[in-house]
C-alpha cells in the first residue's frame, strides 16, 4: 500500500488535509479521508493564524474551491442550530418542522400501540448499546492526553456491534461520516460510549441497506455526578446479507432533530 496526503485548504487558523491509500501495484485508491486541524497558541490555547495556501494548478484550485464551499455550508448549518446543538426549526435548507412532524407521527403507533404497529419499523431507543471503561496510561499521546485514534477504535467497535445486533447479519464498514472532538480525555477518565442507529437507507452505489450509527462518548465523573461529551462519532455500515432492514423512528423531539441533522449533514458529506 502507498499512503499520500497533502494540505488542500486553509482558513485563518484551520486547515484540511486529504489522505488517500492506494493499493499497489495498480495504484487504485482503496480509502480516502479528510482531516481538519485547528492551530492553537501553546500558551493561551486560543486559535492562532497559520500560513495561507496558494493553489496553483487547475485541480488544486477546484479542490480548494469545493472545500471552501462545503465549509461555508457547514457554517450556515451551525448558525441554524438550536441552543442544544440540534437544527433550528427555521432551517431554510430543509423543512425541518415538517420532517419532525412526519417522523413523530410515524413513530406514535410504536409507542402507543406496539402490538399493532408496523413490524418493519423500530424506535431509536430499541437499537441502543453502551459500554464503559477507564482510560489507561498506554493509551496516551505525546500531549499526555488519550489518543483520539484509540477513542475512535472503541467507538467503531461498539458501532459495529450495534449494527450487527440491529441488522441480524454481519455488516461491512462503509464510511466514517463525521467525527467531533469537543473535549480532551485524560488518563484515568471513566469513559462511557453510547451507540444507537439513527436512520437507514438503501445505498445508491451498493444497492444494499446502509445503517447510520451514532456513538456519543462521555467523560463521567461520579464524584461530582457530572458528565461531559468528549466526542461524537458517526459511522455508516452496509448490510450485504439482507435485502432490507427496519426503518428507525424517533421517540421524541430531540431524537428527531438529531436524525434530521445527520440526514442533512450526510448530504453535505457526500
Amino acid at each position: 500500500m502507498e499512503m499520500t496526503g497533502q494540505v488542500v485548504w486553509t482558513g485563518s487558523s484551520s486547515m484540511q488535509i486529504d489522505l488517500e491509500v492506494h493499493a499497489l501495484p495498480d495504484g487504485k485508491p482503496w480509502i480516502s479521508a479528510s482531516f481538519t486541524f485547528v492551530a492553537r497558541h501553546p500558551q493561551t490555547g486560543k486559535a492562532t493564524a497559520i500560513n495561507k495556501l496558494k493553489p496553483e494548478s487547475a485541480a488544486e484550485r477546484e479542490t480548494f474551491s469545493a472545500v471552501e464551499q462545503k465549509n461555508q455550508r457547514r457554517k450556515t448549518l451551525r448558525k441554524a442550530k438550536g441552543t442544544e446543538g440540534s437544527p433550528s426549526l427555521k432551517s431554510g435548507a430543509v423543512d425541518v418542522e415538517t420532517m419532525i412532524k412526519l417522523l413523530l407521527s410515524q413513530a406514535r403507533p410504536l409507542m402507543e400501540m406496539p402490538c399493532l404497529a408496523d413490524p418493519t419499523c423500530v424506535l431509536v431507543d430499541k437499537t441502543r448499546a453502551s459500554n464503559s471503561s477507564i482510560m489507561q496510561p498506554q493509551q496516551r499521546n505525546m500531549l499526555n492526553r488519550v489518543f483520539g485514534g484509540f477513542l475512535m477504535r472503541r467507538a467503531y467497535e461498539i458501532a459495529y456491534s450495534t449494527c450487527y445486533l440491529f441488522a441480524g447479519s454481519r455488516p461491512e464498514f462503509f464510511q466514517v461520516a463525521h467525527v467531533d472532538f469537543t473535549s480532551p480525555v485524560d488518563v484515568g477518565d471513566l469513559m462511557r460510549f453510547d451507540a444507537a442507529v439513527l436512520y437507514t437507507h438503501t445505498g445508491q452505489e451498493t444497492g444494499s441497506p446502509h445503517v447510520h450509527v451514532q456513538v456519543v462518548a462521555s467523560i463521567c465523573r461520579p464524584e461530582t455526578v457530572h458528565s461531559t461529551i468528549s466526542n461524537t462519532f458517526n459511522f455508516v455500515f452496509r448490510v450485504p446479507g439482507r435485502p432490507t432492514v427496519r426503518k428507525v423512528l424517533p421517540a421524541n423531539l430531540d431524537q428527531a432533530k438529531r436524525m434530521i441533522e445527520r440526514m442533512t449533514a450526510g448530504l453535505e458529506d457526500d
